[in-house]
């Protein structure tokens, strides 16, 4: 079965490496996996596509539309992960083709900040009600879909995942706490500086570590830190080796207002590193961070000074996160993917041969078909 799987190579999102996790395990069960990169280029050639490969996975930009993309990779199923507009109006000619499934981490919250909400938004939830079948990848998105109208017998529950091969656990004992994820404001930065002003007051040595893209980020950062009196601070921007990163820090913190399902927790699950988060709805889905109000700077750096200051805690709450990872397992997750798709797969089959048959029947009539 050939899968094509849409991404946005450009994004810093958690969509890309999810779907690279999951495109290398089907690939291990020998499904053919084809990454779509949207939105199409900006290049005035005559193929529909350009290839290239990506950590052992063929991938493809689009450079006219992404229906004529997939039309010419020829896939059994489109799995739409990245809903660019590209993507939302050229449903209709995909669905007359192919069986689409979206996989949706989806935060209303966050498309609400967006500039243009108002006029994204209907297109999403009408893209959304009429695909052929939606996974996804947290309660809080199931139950966001049934409030815009989507049926549950369409949607199928898929947690975020990770590849704990992927990652060599760390034993770090330096006091440096970790921000990972774009910088906007959803994600809470500037509460999460102000908890690390105090950890300073208890512990001189911590350091903040921020990975993450944003507009104006290093100016902005460092205009802060400046204002608040803090100099241990180091900003990486986008970083892909999670490994290098993860083995610098003791603590992940992520104090963001709304999340959906974030893969940053479970990157730092899989390293070995100790989270403390928000305890806004999102965060109910994670059972061993520790947790503190969003916008409560002191119960944020409570946690995290007894992190960096109690080794054997540290250690029982990485424990604890090795356990929990058990719940998002790989293995589960792709047998589910696996289900869809058969499934999808067979409904398209049954209307197909309905198809043919009508064809047959219509020329024994002396209907001329094509």
């Amino acid at each position: 079965m050939k899968i094509v799987w849409t991404v946005n190579m450009g994004s810093s999102s958690g969509a890309t490496p999810q779907a690279l996790v999951v495109s290398k395990g089907l690939q291990k069960r020998g499904y053919e996996v084809v990454m779509l990169s949207v939105p199409p280029l900006d290049v005035k050639i005559v193929e529909p596509i350009v290839e290239s490969e990506f950590e052992g996975i063929r991938l493809c930009y689009p450079t006219r539309t992404v229906a004529e993309a997939v039309e010419a990779i020829n896939p059994d199923i489109v799995v739409c992960h990245t809903l660019h507009p590209s993507v939302l109006g050229d449903l209709p000619r995909l669905k007359g083709n192919y069986p689409v499934i979206t996989r949706v981490g989806i935060n209303l919250m966050e498309l609400m900040a967006l500039s243009n909400y108002e006029v994204i938004t209907p297109s999403v939830a009408r893209f959304l009600r009429n695909v052929d079948h939606l996974i996804c990848a947290s309660r809080n998105t199931l139950n966001q879909m049934k409030g815009i109208g989507v049926p549950e017998s369409q949607m199928t529950y898929i947690p975020t995942v990770v590849d704990p091969s992927d990652f060599i656990p760390t034993l770090c004992e330096d006091p440096t706490i970790l921000m990972m994820g774009r910088v906007s404001t959803i994600k809470n930065h500037l509460t999460a500086i102000q908890a690390f002003k105090l950890v300073k007051e208890v512990v001189p040595d911590a350091e903040l570590a921020i990975a993450g893209k944003g507009k104006d980020t290093q100016k902005i950062l460092d205009t802060i830190m400046r204002d608040m009196g803090l100099t241990d601070y180091h900003f990486f921007g986008y970083y892909e080796d999670l490994n290098a990163l993860f083995h610098e820090v003791s603590v992940l913190i992520l104090p963001s207002i709304s999340e959906n399902m974030p893969q940053a927790i479970l990157e730092a699950y899989a390293a070995g590193v100790p989270c403390v988060i928000s305890d806004c709805g999102w965060g109910e889905t994670f059972h061993n961070c520790l947790k503190a109000p969003h916008d409560n700077p002191k119960a944020i750096a409570d946690n995290v000074i007894k992190l960096l200051t109690d080794r054997n805690f540290w250690m029982e709450t990485r424990e604890n996160q090795f356990k929990e990872l058990r719940r998002f397992d790989l293995e589960k997750a792709l047998d589910a993917y696996e289900e869809i798709f058969q499934k999808c797969a067979e409904i398209e089959s049954y209307f197909a041969s309905q198809e043919e048959d009508v064809k047959k029947r219509l020329k024994e009539l002396g209907v001329k078909v094509a």
